[in-house]
């Protein structure tokens, strides 16, 4: 699987070859899983989105914790239903930038895409897209790993799980740009939210009124920063003490620390 062989699969049927990057990439997440070096459990995280806080991704007995949301796409479970056979299970979404995934569960499911109940094809890209509606193609987004996983576990594997609801943003290139942030910024969004996602924005409309409003929105968002940090100047401080030293030593050297700021 490739992403030149997503690309011609999506030409194929008349849809956009540009969207083959953002379906190869959740292809790739279960392909993993057949990999010998896959864990029995590993994490996925989007590359638009930043963790703000301290996370934990299993409960006391070892369950996985699914971050969940209210969000909902139809054409999510057309294709689960098209691909694996099950209806929606659940009465939330498990689209959340993230998930922790169990290599046992995740060859269950590739055993059941690859099986005979769904479209023909040599490989899971072939089924997976060819399970896709043409609405769904035409729609640019017709399926979803994590609606697909979650489902899947929540009628298979149900005791694996837990789910909790998390606060989070998907604002933040609305309200403060990509990243490289300033602290400030990262501080005053983690005394909020526990991740923050930056999708890269669209191609700029040239309406005056659309550029004053992203104007509006990027001063708002300085000043909410600003004032948050000097509102919490003592505790800013401190975080900005942290982050410095973090910054400066090797990524798998960094201390575990536990901030007052995260709770």
């Amino acid at each position: 699987m490739t992403p030149s062989l997503v690309r011609d699969l999506l030409a194929a049927r008349n849809a956009d070859p540009g969207r083959a990057g953002w379906y190869f990439k959740q292809l790739v997440i279960f392909a993993y899983a057949t990999m010998p070096q896959a864990a029995d459990r590993y994490l996925v995280w989007d590359a638009d989105t930043l963790p703000l806080r301290e996370m934990s991704f299993f409960d006391e007995g070892g369950r996985a914790v699914f971050d969940v949301t209210a969000y909902f796409h139809m054409a999510y479970f057309e294709t689960l239903k098209n691909l694996v056979g099950i209806e929606r299970r659940v009465d939330y979404s498990f689209i959340s930038d993230h998930m922790m995934l169990e290599k046992e569960i995740v060859l269950a499911l590739l055993d059941r895409i690859m099986g005979d109940r769904v479209p023909a094809g040599d490989s899971l890209a072939r089924r997976a897209l060819s399970s896709i509606s043409d609405e769904g193609l035409a729609g640019g987004c017709g399926f979803s790993e994590y609606e697909t996983y979650g489902n899947f576990a929540a009628v298979y594997f149900p005791e694996r799980f837990i789910t909790r609801k998390s606060s989070r943003t998907r604002e933040g290139s609305t309200y403060f740009g990509l990243p490289p942030l300033s602290p400030a910024v990262l501080f005053a969004l983690s005394r909020r939210y526990s991740w923050a996602n930056f999708e890269s924005p669209m191609e700029a409309d040239r309406e005056i009124r659309d550029r004053l409003a992203a104007t509006a929105h990027r001063i708002s968002g300085f000043l909410w920063s600003t004032m948050t940090a000097l509102l919490h100047l003592r505790v800013f401080a401190s975080y900005l003490k942290d982050f410095r030293t973090i910054m400066r030593e090797p990524t798998d050297k960094a201390p575990e620390r536990r901030r007052a700021w995260t709770r």
